[in-house]
């Protein structure tokens, strides 16, 4: 879900180095704004105790509207650096386009990429070794 308060992004680019990682984002839109629905209780972890917020004033709405806007720029400055593409799906949303727009990023991506390490494999400098299923990197 990437939320926590730890900062993860040099465990990220250490993974992304040896895997191949994609960041899927499901959300709420409660996530990132408040409905106006008066007195509701939540539970605060760093008291260990339930606190209740009151969400018919609006600078409540707009600070939690805030900090969620300001958690998503950093998660996806985060992701940016550490090369890892990602894409977000809303639970409102129909999941199947967005997501079938990712994989055929991903496919595309490794496409070339596979294509570039061939070519340079090869003496070529670069692309090469056509759509690069002839060559397997030591992986049969």
């Amino acid at each position: 879900d990437f939320i926590d308060e730890n900062d993860y992004e040099s465990a990220l680019k250490v993974a992304n180095k040896k895997h191949d990682l994609f960041g899927l984002r499901v959300y709420d839109r409660i996530q990132e704004e408040l409905p106006n629905i008066g007195l509701v209780p939540f539970y605060d972890s760093e008291k260990d105790q339930m606190v209740m917020i009151d969400t018919s004033h609006k600078s409540t709405r707009d600070a939690y509207a805030k900090r969620s806007h300001e958690h998503r720029t950093k998660l996806y400055s985060q992701l940016r650096k550490a090369g890892i593409d990602f894409t977000n799906i809303s639970t409102e949303d129909n999941y199947v386009k967005p997501l079938a727009l990712s994989c055929k990023r991903l496919l595309e991506f490794s496409r070339f990429f596979t294509s570039l390490l061939c070519g340079l494999a090869h003496g070529h400098g670069g692309l090469g070794c056509g759509s690069g299923a002839e060559y397997h990197f030591g992986y049969k």
